[in-house]
């Protein structure tokens, strides 16, 4: 288990087992035990790793329980999401994600998503136009501003 700290100072433990498997299937639709599948035309995990609103919905459904001993709605958990517990929150879903992989004996699946969540964040620390050029996004013409 991984914890990460929202804007009001609450700790969350992240814990991926089947049933937080079946209860993210139930709810959206995916299988977190099928890094096959693809979601809004990308790889399940690299959608886990660039879509925060995404996992946040994941993270939500993994830690419901917790929520609710505390008191706290769906909708304060998200408000409490800031910039610093959205980053906090992603490290320790992709450290459960990746132990989670580990631990049922599935090492390259492990090693596939660490080395996914290297680059990402390689991406996310270069400059905008070498992002793009990357990703095969950047185009021959600048945007261009309104007057």
């Amino acid at each position: 288990m991984f914890k990460f700290q929202d804007n009001q100072q609450n700790q969350w433990k992240v814990d991926l087992n089947i049933g937080g498997v079946i209860d993210v299937n139930a709810q959206l639709g995916i299988n977190l035990m099928d890094p096959s599948q693809v979601v809004d035309e990308l790889a399940l995990p690299a959608k886990l790793l660039t879509d925060d609103m995404f996992l946040a919905k994941v993270v939500y459904i993994l830690i419901k329980d917790q929520l609710d001993k505390n008191g706290i709605t769906e909708k304060q958990f998200f408000s409490s999401l800031d910039a610093k517990a959205l980053v906090g929150m992603g490290e320790a879903f992709a450290d459960e994600y990746q132990a989670f992989f580990m631990s049922r004996g599935r090492k390259i699946l492990a090693e596939g998503f660490r080395e996914m969540r290297e680059a990402t964040q390689k991406m996310y620390d270069l400059p905008l136009e070498e992002s793009l050029k990357i990703s095969g996004e950047a185009g021959s013409q600048s945007p261009k501003q309104d007057d």
